[in-house]
């Protein structure tokens, strides 16, 4: 919980058209288009054994 923001992780995915952060506390947040992209990660979500806020 010591990291400074330019610590933290940003993830341009450019085939699902959507950016992947890291935040303060740890989370990740997948933002899109609400073009198929949390869809087309949802696998990898389930399988990290993560949630997201439509599940």
């Amino acid at each position: 919980m010591r990291k400074d923001a330019s610590q933290f992780s940003k993830f341009v995915i450019p085939d699902l058209d959507c950016v992947l952060t890291e935040e303060w506390d740890y989370t990740f947040i997948i933002w899109h288009k609400n073009n198929g992209a949390v869809d087309a990660l949802r696998p990898y979500i389930l399988n990290s054994m993560l949630h997201h806020f439509s599940d």
